[in-house]
């Protein structure tokens, strides 16, 4: 009761003051107060910042904050900051999906200003974690590179694409535009070199289809007709079973499932659509807020233990101070203001102990029930996942089906150009029966075996952004 009286007395002017907040949820966080009247609870909030006082008394703490607001006559200020303590507590422990709900909780419904600022600031702090980690700078340049390619400024938009980090993960996408620019450079050897590069090594996995067409319109444009048809059926050996998996299959897959799966080499689906799954912004963002669960369940499960041994380091340490006083006034060896002195700091310490004891099961109670709702909260995740990687199928889809039309029209102006050589065309390919056959069958991209070539073989080259040139030549007369 005299705790809570003297407690009263140094917040019952402190609603009505104005504060201020710098970084909050930062390393340098700090509280202000205009008149500089910060109150005992303050200062123990400034302790828990400076990492003087644990989490877990911290907590104490805030309770306690929170049944003095409702005996004050305004304490609106004391209460939203409570809530917001409590938030800045289970963020500091890492448990940041449940310190969200908190922050969202004091930015929607507290009435001081500066606090709900602070709760939004804490809430985006958070949120930024969950973001795909991309380079701004790349991204700069690539959005820029293509409104210059939009603008038909070619050489400018080259320029911009080799700023691109080797390193970036943009760099598929990039390699795969700039080949574009490099074609209507008439830079054929350097558009050509892309596409061997794209299906080669590191990057034989990677979904980028449109550096083999462009490829193969780079070949025809230099009249070589043999390599141009070998590029078009490249296409068809390395997309083939992607095509036919996303046609037949997709339907009955989990993404999610296969993703786990293919981390263990067992999933059916072809790697080239897994490379394009795990590389989604959904999937990045909703992964990391299923680490983020798992983490917090693993630190949740640990939390009793921990308390339980800073209750028995309370305790021991309380038995041995009392211990002590009775010793001292057994032997009368300090007079009685020594002993009047240590025995009230041994009953503010059983006070604190007694608080933590009654805290702490709140406390636990409060995480627990957070960690019963993470299974449904992860299998939500994972259903937003799958929803959003099954719309990628089918945009993956509807882009094989287009560069595949393309490719057809490719191949008739490819065997117009060779139709002065079409003796020699003959012994290297296996030509298609039908052009017009429907393209919506697994069996329109089983074109069967064919031979090497001096594509294959090209001397390459490397440039600024990691693009190969092809040793390539010109065949046109």
């Amino acid at each position: 009761m005299i705790y809570i009286i003297f407690f009263f007395i140094l917040t019952q002017s402190i609603s009505a003051t104005a504060a201020t907040v710098m970084d909050a949820c930062g390393n340098h966080e700090k509280w202000e107060f205009k008149d500089e009247r910060h109150g005992n609870w303050m200062n123990r909030y400034q302790a828990f910042l400076l990492k003087q006082e644990s989490p877990w008394m911290a907590f104490s703490d805030s309770i306690q904050l929170r049944k003095t607001s409702r005996i004050l006559s305004n304490g609106t200020f004391e209460s939203d900051f409570s809530e917001y303590w409590v938030g800045k507590i289970f963020y500091e422990l890492g448990l940041h999906s449940l310190a969200q709900e908190y922050f969202e909780s004091s930015s929607e419904h507290a009435k001081t200003a500066v606090i709900k600022n602070a709760s939004r600031i804490c809430i985006n702090k958070i949120n930024q974690g969950l973001k795909p980690k991309i380079d701004q700078s790349d991204l700069t340049h690539l959005l820029r590179a293509r409104e210059l390619y939009s603008s038909k400024k070619m050489n400018e938009s080259v320029a911009e694409f080799q700023k691109i980090d080797k390193r970036s993960n943009l760099k598929i996408d990039a390699l795969s535009d700039l080949s574009w620019a490099y074609l209507h450079l008439e830079h054929y050897q350097e558009a050509v070199g892309i596409a061997l590069q794209l299906r080669s090594g590191i990057f034989r996995n990677t979904f980028a289809p449109e550096s083999m067409m462009v490829a193969a319109m780079a070949l025809n444009e230099t009249c070589s007709y043999q390599d141009a048809s070998r590029m078009i059926q490249f296409f068809i050996q390395d997309y083939g079973n992607s095509f036919d998996w996303l046609v037949h299959s997709e339907k009955g897959s989990e993404p999610y499932h296969e993703i786990l799966s293919g981390l263990k080499n067992q999933s059916s689906v072809p790697a080239k659509i897994r490379t394009e799954w795990v590389k989604h912004p959904v999937f990045l963002s909703r992964q990391e807020q299923i680490n983020r669960l798992i983490e917090n369940h693993r630190k949740i499960i640990g939390m009793p233990s921990k308390i339980q041994s800073l209750k028995s380091d309370l305790t021991n340490k309380n038995t041995i101070k009392i211990s002590k006083l009775l010793y001292d006034v057994k032997s009368r060896k300090n007079d009685s203001i020594s002993l009047a002195k240590k025995y009230q700091e041994i009953r503010k310490d059983i006070r604190t102990l007694i608080r933590f004891n009654r805290s702490s099961k709140t406390l636990l109670s409060v995480v627990q029930k957070h960690d019963a709702t993470i299974p449904a909260a992860q299998s939500k995740h994972v259903a937003k996942i799958n929803h959003e990687l099954h719309e990628k199928n089918r945009e993956l889809l509807t882009h094989l089906k287009k560069i595949r039309e393309n490719i057809d029209l490719i191949e008739v102006e490819i065997y117009h150009g060779a139709s002065k050589d079409m003796l020699g065309l003959k012994k290297s390919l296996k030509k298609k029966t039908d052009l017009q056959k429907d393209f919506d069958t697994a069996v329109a991209w089983n074109w069967g075996s064919f031979s090497a070539s001096e594509l294959e073989r090209a001397e390459i080259w490397e440039d600024e952004i990691g693009a190969l040139k092809a040793d390539t030549k010109n065949h046109c007369n």
